[in-house]
């Protein structure tokens, strides 16, 4: 599911953020993002940039506590690295991945 997308446009083009969060049949929850753009080609030298936080299942409800805290607490969006944070923070072990 489609949980954010921003579509800005620039001179040199469109940029482009989505992140999904999914279920996995494992029960653990998925949570990935997709940047396209000419900045992202300019910094990366590829026109995408993909990358992840897998969570386990058993860290889910923990997890879901430390968000609304966080949501609750701030004024800022939350973003996939700062997910990652609040996770580790919180003791939670989650795996991050990319593809460049």
């Amino acid at each position: 599911m489609e949980i954010f997308r921003s579509e800005t446009s620039t001179r040199d083009g469109t940029e482009v953020t989505s992140i999904r969060a999914d279920l996995k049949a494992d029960g653990g929850l998925l949570v990935h993002g997709q940047d396209l753009g000419p900045s992202v080609e300019k910094i990366f030298g590829d026109i995408d940039y993909e990358y992840w936080l897998d969570i386990d299942e058993a860290s889910i409800p923990q997890l879901f506590i430390l968000v609304l805290k966080e949501a609750f607490n701030s004024d800022g969006a939350l973003t996939l690295e700062r997910l990652r944070d609040i996770a580790r923070s919180g003791g939670i072990n989650v795996k991050f991945g990319n593809w460049i």
